[in-house]
């Protein structure tokens, strides 16, 4: 399973989002079945189906071990100021999507 930030470096709101993503990564370090990165969407040619949905920066998106080729677009409602929260929510879609058991 993989959990992607396409971002553009010289987006602020992709600024304010690599915090989060970065403690995600920490915090979910241990499951050996999860990735999380992120890829410059401006300096890469992604050519997934899940990328017409992208929209702006920070895009996040989620693909699945068992079924890479239906990634799913990912919006987390709550504000990336607010980083407990955004982490559970996050941690919460992770979980419903995953291939495989996310333990905390």
């Amino acid at each position: 399973d993989v959990f992607v930030m396409f971002y553009a470096a010289w987006c602020g709101f992709s600024k304010l989002m690599q915090p989060r993503l970065d403690e995600l990564a920490r915090r979910f370090a241990h499951v050996s079945t999860l990735r999380v990165v992120r890829i410059d969407g401006t300096e890469n040619d992604v050519d997934h189906p899940v990328t017409s949905q992208l929209t702006g920066w920070p895009f996040l998106a989620f693909f699945p071990a068992d079924a890479k080729a239906k990634g799913v677009a990912l919006e987390i409602q709550t504000e990336s100021t607010n980083s407990d929260a955004w982490h559970l929510e996050a941690a919460a879609l992770l979980r419903k999507h995953a291939s495989h058991p996310i333990p905390d």
